[in-house]
């Protein structure tokens, strides 16, 4: 079974973030395709930076050590964030910054929402990291526009085609997850893109 982590950037439980990951959550348990890893970044006390990414593991904090362990073992990940001044949240960037090779060659889609770009901005702002990063970022977007609005006693209420957009991207991380356990690839791992 493969295993689809699913990090929801928002600080607290009773967010937007929150109820839309719980969301997110549910359609990926209703594909069957996916065991489960629901992480709260705001429940990691994960310190907000490290001076950068070591590969020496013993140069990391406990909580970033356990953290890398998480995504060390997901086959691939959806992050669920909000749009921050037509960015990502620093704690979201904090976190996929902390870890290095972690990130290589995993599966990444992207659930966004804000006002009524749907959390676009996000979706620019993260493109760069991820690609720095050397993760697979998947085509299919989700960008929900009032998000909040959808919201009713903590819960997500989706539309047909928020649920149709999710599921595309479902079945993207999916393909490229076993793409990628083939054994053309299985031995294989793509370089980190540097920045400098």
């Amino acid at each position: 079974m493969r295993t689809l982590m699913i990090v929801v950037g928002a600080p607290g439980p009773n967010s937007v973030g929150f109820a839309v990951g719980q969301w997110v959550e549910h359609e990926a348990r209703h594909s069957d395709e996916f065991s489960i890893d629901l992480v709260k970044l705001g429940e990691l006390n994960l310190p907000f930076a490290e001076d950068a990414p070591l590969r020496d593991e013993s140069g990391k904090s406990s909580h970033a050590r356990a953290w890398a362990a998480r995504v060390a073992a997901a086959d691939a990940v959806i992050v669920v964030t909000a749009e921050y001044t037509r960015g990502a949240s620093p704690m979201l960037l904090s976190a996929l910054g902390c870890l290095d090779r972690e990130w290589s060659c995993k599966p990444i889609g992207l659930v966004t929402y804000a006002g009524i770009s749907g959390g676009a901005g996000a979706t620019a702002a993260l493109a760069p990291t991820l690609f720095a990063l050397g993760a697979i970022g998947v085509h299919e977007r989700v960008e929900l526009p009032h998000a909040e609005r959808q919201i009713i006693d903590g819960v997500f209420y989706s539309e047909a085609d928020q649920v149709i957009a999710l599921t595309a991207q479902l079945v993207q991380l999916r393909d490229v997850t076993d793409a990628l356990r083939r054994p053309a690839f299985a031995d294989t791992q793509a370089p980190t893109a540097r920045v400098s």
